[in-house]
């Protein structure tokens, strides 16, 4: 939102979805003046998406979660200067279920006898599959920057200064589509920072 932190209004807003396959999104942001040249912004969000992917080896579909948070705070100490600080985290999870399924292969193929060995029928809306490796991965991401505007005379000198990082773990993970051991993992980290002025 533009404007000055005397501007801000005090304010609460939810929102909420709630769908079949327990599909469901939850929102909320929360408007607070501090002062009346300071104020702070806070949201967060919470979702599941549609439970599909069904994997019969483990009898478990393939559930998707996230979660964020986000905070802002302005200050204004003089009607030249201004503060932004920020600070966000995010987290996502996939566990259960298959990566991916299989919608065509050869009649009579391996993959094919394979998977209706555990009950897949392969076809353009199949929505089953049959690993043994697991299927369970997280990434994370967050952060935190700052931005100081100075207005001299009828140019504005800006400083911004942020981190991030991003975190993202496999526990475990199976590609192969069939209940073999042929391209399982079972972990697989990747860490990522950066720094910017």
């Amino acid at each position: 939102r533009s404007g000055t932190a005397a501007e801000e209004d005090e304010e609460a807003i939810g929102h909420a979805d709630i769908a079949t396959r327990n599909n469901y999104i939850g929102r909320a942001v929360l408007n607070i003046p501090v002062a009346g040249n300071a104020a702070l912004r806070l949201s967060g969000s919470y979702s599941q998406a549609p439970e599909n992917h069904y994997n019969r080896f483990d009898d478990t579909d393939l559930r998707i979660r996230g979660k964020s948070v986000r905070g802002r705070f302005l200050w204004e100490p003089i009607s030249d200067i201004s503060f932004n600080l920020i600070a966000d985290y995010s987290k996502f999870s996939q566990k259960g279920g298959t990566p991916w399924t299989v919608y065509h292969s050869t009649p009579g193929s391996r993959l094919t006898t394979r998977l209706a060995g555990c009950g897949v029928t392969v076809s353009e809306d199949n929505q089953e599959g049959c690993i043994d490796g697991g299927n369970y991965q997280t990434n994370q991401s967050y952060g935190f920057s700052g931005q100081a505007d100075f207005t001299l005379g009828r140019h504005t000198l800006t400083a911004i200064s942020a981190y991030r990082a991003f975190e993202s773990k496999a526990y475990a993970s199976d590609v192969d589509s069939v209940p073999i051991n042929r391209l399982n993992v079972n972990e697989s980290p990747t860490k990522i920072r950066n720094f910017s002025q």
